[in-house]
């Protein structure tokens, strides 16, 4: 990101627009449960996972979007 800002062409602002289920975030917890204990995805089980709020971060992603913010780069979250 220093070598891109440094030699940018166009002047700011920047932005990161990055999407954040499995990109950002990860849900591998709430699928390995629902293979460990042989069950399907459901909604209801999706809801209660949500609500727990046991999605983690992806190695290296906070750091990079804090680095990013910390250079006025602003940051746009997208999901589905």
């Amino acid at each position: 990101m220093n070598e891109f800002l440094a030699f940018a062409s166009m002047p700011g602002p920047y932005a990161i627009i990055t999407d954040l289920v499995e990109t950002a975030l990860s849900n591998a917890n709430y699928y390995g449960q629902r293979i460990i204990y042989h069950a399907e995805s459901d909604l209801s089980s999706w809801r209660a996972w949500v609500e727990l709020e046991g999605a983690t971060p992806i190695s290296g992603v906070l750091e990079f979007l804090n680095y990013a913010h910390q250079r006025d780069v602003s940051i746009f979250y997208i999901t589905h």
